[in-house]
């Protein structure tokens, strides 16, 4: 019978290399999990993010639109359409913000801020948001909620509405009658004139 000794037995077992990939992979799989669960989440939250910035990108569109359109409406009989230009900017802004962002709408903390300004003939918006979605994986690294927030921004520069005057020379030196008599031989010279 071989007698060995117990420090051979020590050299040996830490000179075998049969196992290790084994021990190694088994320590290794949790924090490989988590990051592959980490990885999932952050993607999730992009997309999300992705989804509501094109919700402002949106929103600020509309707002400008509606803001020029209303502007447009009442110039003819309102002196200063603005105050009504901005609140039919920001109304619709917020309109199109919640229909662009679908589902993703719930992760919102709070309605999005709208801001409608107009100085002269530049109509300007801005959208700011911040959302907030559930984390699934990162719960076990402490992240309960993945945070996000964004903004977006426009300007338009309206063109001017102008008022011009016509300014109509009918004196004799423009060849033109300016008596009643001369009046009257030029409308029977010219049958389609009704006189008046």
């Amino acid at each position: 019978m071989r007698k060995i000794s117990l420090t051979n037995s020590i050299e040996n077992w830490r000179d075998d290399a049969r196992g290790s990939i084994a021990i190694v992979l088994g320590l290794a799989i949790i924090p490989l999990m988590l990051a592959a669960g980490l990885a999932a989440d952050y993607a999730i939250g992009q997309s999300v993010k992705t989804r509501l910035d094109s919700a402002a990108d949106a929103a600020v569109l509309a707002a400008i639109k509606a803001a020029e359109t209303t502007i447009a409406e009442l110039s003819a009989t309102n002196p200063d359409p603005k105050p009504q230009a901005k609140a039919a900017g920001i109304a619709q802004g917020g309109k199109s913000f919640l229909a662009q962002a679908g589902k993703h709408g719930g992760a919102l903390l709070g309605q999005p801020v709208i801001n409608v300004s107009i100085d002269a003939q530049t109509i300007s918006a801005s959208v700011s948001y911040k959302a907030a979605i559930p984390s699934n994986f990162g719960k076990i690294a402490g992240f309960n909620t993945l945070n996000m927030a964004g903004k977006a921004g426009s300007s338009l520069i309206m063109a001017k509405y102008l008022d011009f005057y016509l300014l109509l020379d009918v004196s004799g030196s423009m060849g033109l009658p300016s008596t009643p008599a001369g009046e009257a031989a030029l409308a029977a010279k010219n049958p389609d004139e009704i006189a008046i």
